[in-house]
């Protein structure tokens, strides 16, 4: 099973749901086969449905593919809270 690095960067509230060593600031995670960025970041602790955009490479993007989306970007994910 292929392993990565993805690197991601969460704002706003979405912080509540990551571990203190996690929040406000950019990390890295190891992700392993091709799993969707809905899965990641709820694996993460942090709920999909919380997450209004998520910016690669300062485009907005779905919920695609991390290997995908690891093409598309050398910098971190930007994962914004909602604003409901």
């Amino acid at each position: 099973m292929k392993s990565n690095y993805a690197y991601f960067r969460f704002y706003g509230s979405l912080n509540d749901f990551l571990p203190l060593f996690r929040r406000q600031q950019g990390f890295r995670y190891l992700v392993r086969g091709n799993p969707s960025i809905k899965d990641t970041i709820e694996a993460l602790g942090v709920p999909h449905p919380e997450v209004e955009l998520i910016l690669a490479n300062g485009r907005s993007v779905n919920f695609l593919p991390v290997l995908l989306l690891l093409s598309l970007m050398p910098m971190p994910a930007v994962l914004l809270p909602g604003f409901s």
